[in-house]
């Protein structure tokens, strides 16, 4: 994920989705979508910077590895629920809530934020597992 676009979308200056990552095939057909590649709207990261000021630009930049190692839960039919655990930058657990459109055309970030200790279980308590944790290298 580029930072000068990322850095854009976050001071509200882009105005069109930014791609913050990709899905494997299972992970994307688990909620319906025909593409890999999730997006971030201008409307979501102004949703964002209301709700969760504490999310800073540095937050945004787990993203990519989030979708690639994150603890991936099913919420609904077209949603999912990732569980990232930062031990590297921020040493926190972030939220990561992903929806397809109806048509599935696209994924889209609808919510980003950190979890507390305690959070953490009862997420993976109200959803079903549908991929551990992948550990890289």
């Amino acid at each position: 994920m580029n930072r000068l676009l990322l850095r854009s979308l976050y001071d509200g200056q882009r105005h069109s989705p930014l791609t913050v990552g990709v899905l494997g095939p299972e992970l994307h057909g688990a909620i319906g979508a025909t593409t890999r590649h999730v997006l971030l709207s201008p409307e979501t990261m102004a949703k964002q910077r209301r709700n969760h000021p504490d999310i800073t630009l540095d937050h945004y930049l787990v993203l990519p590895v989030a979708l690639r190692q994150a603890a991936v839960l099913q919420d609904t039919a077209r949603s999912l629920v990732l569980v990232h655990e930062d031990s590297v930058r921020h040493m926190t657990h972030f939220k990561v809530a992903i929806k397809a459109t109806a048509c599935g055309r696209e994924m889209y970030v609808v919510s980003f934020h950190c979890l507390r200790p305690r959070e953490v279980q009862r997420v993976f308590g109200r959803h079903p597992l549908i991929r551990p944790v992948v550990r890289e290298g």
